[in-house]
């Protein structure tokens, strides 16, 4: 299939939301309702995912009376032990990141898993499925779209569609960064760890995991919403992998890795424990450059320059001269909008993984959220003192 010209309309809508959008959650929401006015679905996901790992890290569900089992079945198809023939990670080998469910079956879409264990239960009959790719070639989000009645998706919906997944790819990855004005309740001590059982559910959890879940906007009493804690224990037991990682942002700006792993045994039976905890700057380095548009290389220079080493230091490092360290970085300030080492250190470091700013600073350089988090001990620390903290750190 050629693509086909995206329309105009929108294109304009998806774009507005990419640049007026308080932060991602709103932007998936608005996308949402600008695709529904030119193609009309009954039900739909759209979720951000870490562009390392194709497993959503939010979920904004539409149309569905029953989201947490909507999202439930779909994450199984997706994750489970035999892959769904129309899953996301099939879709981020394809050129034009879309399918619907009957290219994908041949045709033969009532005699395949997705239909009698996710479409039918819900009352649906088509389905069309998108990797979002932004114009970097990463992969920041994936959507699926589902009728219940009328005819299938076709050609020209399809077409329609896939004229603005690039505009939602860099919608998305413009978005993440980007956190609404408001602060969520401060998290409770002790250790956020959760349990994932055989039938996906969760054994046990820790009152911190909870809290953690309401800052991300988990809520086990939203649609699906603790679905991404889901994803990473079904896609631990698939991968062979002792343990994955997924890094998000907290709708109040707070990085959180979240970390699975097998608690007993291998295969679809095991469980799995499933940690959220406070990212650390190398954790998330990678993503936020990502984020802002930065190469591999300017990447590169960036974690140099983080840890505190000069020009020729870089230039050693990475096998390069100076001048084109100087070069990389005079592109990473255009794309962050700094001018200097120091700015940029703030804008990074500051702004995207301290962003309380302000707020009082903990003995391990994190700002407090609140005055309950500093009478757990937190101590007093000015913004200067945090970053002579922090070169000390890189540094050494």
């Amino acid at each position: 299939m050629t693509p086909a010209r995206a329309d105009p309309a929108l294109r304009s809508r998806v774009r507005d939301a990419a640049s007026g959008a308080v932060d991602n959650a709103e932007f998936r929401n608005v996308v949402l309702g600008a695709i529904r006015d030119r193609v009309w679905f009954d039900g739909a996901c759209l979720c951000p995912v870490d562009p390392a790992l194709p497993v959503p890290t939010a979920v904004t569900a539409i149309g569905f009376d029953d989201a947490p089992r909507a999202a439930q079945l779909a994450l199984e198809l997706d994750f489970g032990s035999t892959p769904n023939v129309n899953s996301f990670e099939s879709l981020l080998r394809r050129p034009l990141g879309i399918r619907t469910i009957a290219e994908a079956t041949g045709g033969k879409v009532r005699d395949s898993r997705p239909y009698a264990e996710l479409l039918a239960p819900l009352g649906m009959r088509d389905e069309v499925r998108m990797a979002l790719h932004g114009r970097d070639g990463t992969c920041w989000g994936v959507c699926d779209l589902l009728r219940g009645r009328g005819p299938g998706f076709n050609d020209d919906e399809v077409e329609l569609l896939a004229g603005v997944l690039r505009d939602i790819g860099d919608g998305m990855r413009a978005t993440l960064l980007r956190q609404a004005p408001r602060v969520l309740p401060a998290v409770s001590g002790g250790p956020a760890v959760a349990i994932v059982g055989a039938d996906n559910q969760f054994e046990s959890v820790t009152p911190a995991v909870l809290d953690r879940f309401e800052r991300l906007g988990w809520s086990p009493d939203g649609p699906g919403r603790v679905s991404p804690a889901i994803a990473a224990a079904l896609r631990l037991r698939n991968s062979g992998a002792d343990c994955i990682v997924l890094r998000t942002r907290s709708p109040d700006g707070e990085w959180v890795v979240v970390r699975a792993g097998r608690l007993d045994g291998r295969g679809p039976a095991a469980r799995v424990v499933v940690t959220l905890e406070r990212a650390q700057l190398p954790e998330i380095v990678s993503l936020v450059a990502a984020a802002r548009g930065l190469t591999p290389r300017e990447t590169a220079v960036l974690e140099q320059v983080l840890a505190g080493r000069t020009c020729e230091e870089i230039g050693r490092r990475l096998y390069i001269s100076p001048y084109t360290v100087q070069d990389h970085l005079k592109s990473i300030f255009a794309k962050t909008g700094v001018n200097s080492r120091r700015s940029l250190v703030a804008q990074l470091v500051y702004t995207e993984y301290l962003p309380r700013v302000g707020s009082e600073v903990g003995p391990d350089g994190w700002f407090a959220g609140s005055r309950a988090e500093a009478a757990r001990g937190h101590s007093r620390m000015s913004f200067r003192e945090t970053e002579g903290s922090h070169r000390a750190r890189e540094v050494g």
